[in-house]
């Protein structure tokens, strides 16, 4: 009997945002700062669970409560801030 050891798991890149040339620790939509003039925090990427809605994915801000539909955010590319939350520390 031949053994064939188990394939390792291949992503085909970013299980944040979906683009393939990075990883969710270097995407640079999963942290990306609130839009709201005067609020500090970053936003989370979460999944709709609305009717209508369920699967899309969108941004939210816990301080403000600040939201944006992932596509729309993905489309404009707004560049993160440092977020020991999301992304490791380096």
């Amino acid at each position: 009997m031949q053994f064939n050891p188990p394939k390792q798991h291949r992503s085909l890149g970013c299980f944040g945002c979906g683009e393939t040339d990075h990883w969710k620790n270097k995407c640079l939509l999963v942290c990306t700062p609130c839009r709201i003039n005067g609020c500090e925090e970053t936003r989370e990427l979460k999944t709709s669970k609305r009717v209508g809605y369920e699967g899309d994915r969108y941004l939210w801000c816990n301080e403000c409560e600040d939201t944006q539909w992932f596509t729309k955010a993905k489309k404009l590319k707004e560049t993160p801030k440092s977020c020991t939350t999301c992304l490791p520390m380096q």
